[in-house]
Order: C-alpha cells, then structure tokens, then sequence
C-alpha cells in the first residue's frame, strides 16, 4: 500500500510539472542584418558569389528575380501549376529536419504569362548560405524591370514560406534575427528580453497572418511587412477613417522596385494587375501621408499616427493564385519602421505577436 501510494504521488507530481512545465525557446539560428534604404536584408552566397536577401514576413513565398537567378547559373525551370509547391529547408543540425509549403503562382487557367515583365518560373537552391549558414530553398522566380531589388547584391526576398517554420525574434536595433524553435510554450510567455510587453492575436487570412487594431476607434486589420520600407495604409482605408491628408515631400527612388505587399502582389501576379511598365510605376508608389489621430495595437496608443498612402489592390479581377485566394487586401501593413521603434517576436507556433516599444527612430 505504501508504495502504491508513492507511485500514485509521483504520477500526480509528474502531472503538475507538466501542466507548468517551463517555457524553453530552443535557438535554431541567428542571423546578423543589415538595414539599406529602410529595408532589412540578411547577407548571404549562392554559388559561391555574394548576395543579399530582403526579410519580408508579409509576402507568402521566397522570390527571386529570374534574371539574378540566371546570372548566377540557377536552372530556372518553367512553372507548372501541378507540380510540388515551394519549400524550404534550414540545416539546423546533424540530422536535420525539413519543411514544405506550397507557393506557387498560375493565372486561373492554371497557365503562367511570359513577357517583358513577368517571367515566372522555380528554381531550387542547393549552394545557399545565409550569414555562413547552410540553407536549401526553393524560390519563385519574377522577372521584373531591373535585376535587382534596387541594390546590386538585392535580388532575391526571403517569404513566409521560410520564416513561418520558426518563432521569429527581430531586433533591428541590435542588428540581429533570432529563429527558435519553442519548447512547452504554449499559453506561456515566450518573450526573453523585457517583463513588459503588448501583445496580439493573429489569424489567417489566406496565406497572411493579420491581427486587429484600432484607427481613429474604428477596428483595422494590419500585417507586419518586414519587405516594407515603410508602414502603409491602403487609400481607401485612410479616406474612411477620416485621417488627415499632408503631401509627402520626400522624393521618390525609382530605381528601387517596391517591395511592399501591395506591390509585390501586382509583380508576382503577373499583368494580370497591371498593362505595362508605366503602370507598374504609377501604382507601386502614392504622394501623401495620412495623419490620424491615433492608432492602437493591444495597450500601445501611437497619437499621432503617420502611414504612406498606398493605391488599393483592383479587387474586381479573378486570378488563380496560391499565394491568395482573393486580392482582399489589410487596411495596415506595418513596416521597417515599426521595427526601428520595437523589438517584435513573431510566436507563429502561438499564432500571437509580442512587441515592445524601444524608443523613436534613431
């Protein structure tokens, strides 16, 4: 009887360990950053040469620009809707474990368009390194106007696809990204850098993962866009809330090809968007700056709020993609400068975002 209830003690003791067993975010990798032009790239090889890789939570796939991949002896093979999707493969360890996701882009007829501009295909990346670490990819190719994403080493971005497999922890100001892989965190806080924090829930929508706040008192749904140099709000979304409209003085760059999700989306959807280069330009890019009076995420009250206006998505088209089931755009698309001022950890495996304020830009 004795020992029965040891036994029976042990069970229960065991039960309640596990019940609150201590949150451990295993690192998978580090990754040193750079910031050029307000974008976050990580360094990185293929074949042998230098490249840079953008950092862009907000778009569902890896892209390269077929040009770029061509040029540094990549196979570029044609796309064909019914083959396996995407993926990708971190070389963790030893033995190493892999993860595929499907991203891959047709027109609704299940064909892709060859022109001048769009020039899609796939193309899997054996000799890839990122910050001297080992990785395996597969990319979307894009043609596009330039070859490369407006530096000469910029010509491939690193999508969901890939990102989505870890807990994401970006601190910019620090120049660093942490992967982890979380161990028993669930309903706990995985959030190793400060006791105070904001955080919100997200969901998917489509191939994104948005989450809710709240512009003017009126709820928005917003994403948070690494690939962004800017923190955006769609036209008809600053029109609704009332926010007020000032004339953005800056200068545009025409020789960077916009990276936003808005834009991003018109290039990898073909011209099924857009008619020509003309075009491409007049839509990546809006001349004014909307001022609300405030905008909150979880306790965060940001008052005054500024965002760049950017164009809305023409939603009355029909194209086949399986990188979104429909062109439904987020009011919000938090960008590299929401990640000056915070340090952000995206918990995929809790489908929540932690952040914390660190100050004004720089």
């Amino acid at each position: 009887m004795f020992l029965r209830r040891i036994a029976i003690a042990a069970l229960l003791f065991a039960g309640y360990c596990g019940a609150y067993a201590e949150c451990k975010m295993e690192k998978a990798a580090s990754f040193k950053i750079l910031v050029e032009d307000n974008r976050i790239v990580v360094p990185g090889m293929i074949n042998g040469r230098p490249v840079q890789f953008l950092v862009d939570t907000g778009f569902p796939t890896s892209v390269i620009i077929s040009s770029a991949a061509r040029n540094l002896g990549l196979h570029v093979r044609d796309f064909m809707p019914d083959q396996p999707g995407s993926g990708s493969y971190l070389n963790t360890n030893a033995g190493g474990a892999g993860a595929n996701t499907g991203a891959m882009v047709g027109n609704k007829n299940g064909e892709t368009k060859s022109n001048k501009i769009s020039d899609m295909g796939q193309v899997a990346i054996e000799d890839m390194q990122l910050d001297g670490r080992k990785i395996q990819l597969k990319f979307l190719t894009v043609g596009a106007m330039r070859e490369n994403f407006g530096q000469e080493q910029l010509i491939a971005l690193l999508g969901d696809d890939f990102w989505s497999q870890f807990d994401v922890e970006i601190d910019v100001r620090n120049k660093i990204i942490n992967l982890y892989h979380p161990q028993d965190c669930a309903g706990n806080n995985p959030v190793t850098w400060s006791q105070h924090y904001n955080v919100v829930e997200m969901s998917r929508y489509g191939r994104q993962r948005q989450f809710k706040g709240k512009l003017n008192g009126e709820t928005v749904t917003a994403v948070l866009d690494t690939g962004s140099p800017y923190t955006t709000l769609v036209s008809r979304t600053a029109r609704r809330s009332g926010a007020a409209r000032r004339e953005n003085s800056d200068p545009l760059n025409n020789d960077i090809i916009a990276t936003d999700f808005n834009s991003m989306t018109r290039l990898t959807q073909g011209l099924s968007l857009i008619n020509n280069e003309a075009e491409i330009k007049a839509a990546d890019h809006t001349n004014w700056i909307a001022v609300a009076d405030n905008f909150v995420l979880d306790s965060e009250n940001v008052t005054p709020a500024m965002f760049h206006v950017v164009p809305d998505l023409n939603q009355s088209l029909t194209v086949g993609s399986r990188i979104s089931k429909t062109l439904d755009q987020n009011d919000i698309a938090l960008g590299a400068e929401f990640l000056w001022t915070h340090h952000v950890l995206i918990a995929n495996s809790q489908s929540k975002l932690y952040f914390t304020y660190e100050g004004p830009l720089p």
